[in-house]
């Protein structure tokens, strides 16, 4: 298993092929033979020790002295694992770089806007739970925190925290939001592959923004991504397809 001694700390993997890493990266041998759900148990109990550090307090030292649980439960080792299956080949995957690229303006692709606010208060007797989003800043799960029997936003929009990160995320949903949560309503007709190909693009971005430098609607209108081109254009059809070909994309709902 791979653990994490700085950076993201006690992030922990089970390394099932050979791989080389970068470093403050620790490689925990098991002293005897262990299955792959044991890996993941163990994996998991050391990653619940993540808050005990930090970037100023980083694991290179105290790693051998986590306490950790003194057996692996029963039901763990007889867990069946199912993971997802594709009918995807990777032999079908398109290849990027032999298409075109060119830098397209956000601003030319969407109208950026804000959401309406809903505060969490809102929540608190008033609104049942439902199927619709409740997305908020967090840099997670799509940024959603909740699901309600309300929304204020019409889904098939990116949405984007304005906090902070600039952390995007893929509403294909209607929904309701927190304050710092805009909203790129596409003014052409964006797929599911397509809008999942431009998140991955806006989430490289993020490094631009922090705390002292956070994202807003003025940024993102003057925010620049590269897309393939086709007489000038964004190539739609290549980035559908090329989303669509991918491994497990035939599971994308």
């Amino acid at each position: 298993m791979s653990c994490a001694g700085g950076g993201s700390v006690l992030s922990t993997f089970a390394q099932n092929k050979p791989y080389y890493s970068g470093r403050d990266l620790y490689v925990l041998t098991p002293k005897e033979e262990m299955s792959l759900n044991e890996k993941l148990f163990w994996c998991t109990a050391i990653q619940k020790n993540a808050y005990r550090y930090s970037y100023g307090r980083q694991a290179n030292k105290t790693l051998g002295d986590l306490e950790l649980p003194d057996h692996v439960p029963e039901f763990v080792k007889s867990y069946e694992i199912s993971p997802p299956k594709t009918e995807n080949s990777n032999n079908i995957s398109l290849p990027l770089c032999a298409q075109k690229w060119k830098d397209f303006c956000l601003s030319t692709l969407f109208e950026i806007k804000g959401t309406i606010t809903t505060p969490p208060t809102h929540f608190d007797s008033t609104v049942t739970k439902g199927e619709y989003p409740y997305v908020t800043t967090r840099s997670k799960n799509n940024g959603v925190t909740d699901f309600y029997d309300f929304y204020t936003e019409i889904g098939n929009v990116i949405t984007v925290d304005s906090a902070v990160a600039g952390f995007p995320a893929f509403q294909i949903k209607n929904f309701s939001a927190s304050d710092h949560v805009e909203k790129l309503i596409p003014l052409f007709p964006m797929t599911t592959n397509i809008a999942l190909f431009i998140v991955t693009l806006l989430k490289k971005e993020m490094y631009r923004y922090s705390y002292g430098r956070k994202c807003n609607q003025i940024k993102l209108k003057n925010t620049v991504i590269k897309l393939p081109e086709k007489n000038g254009n964004p190539d739609w059809e290549f980035i559908e397809n090329y989303i669509k070909f991918l491994p497990y994309a035939d599971i994308i709902q």
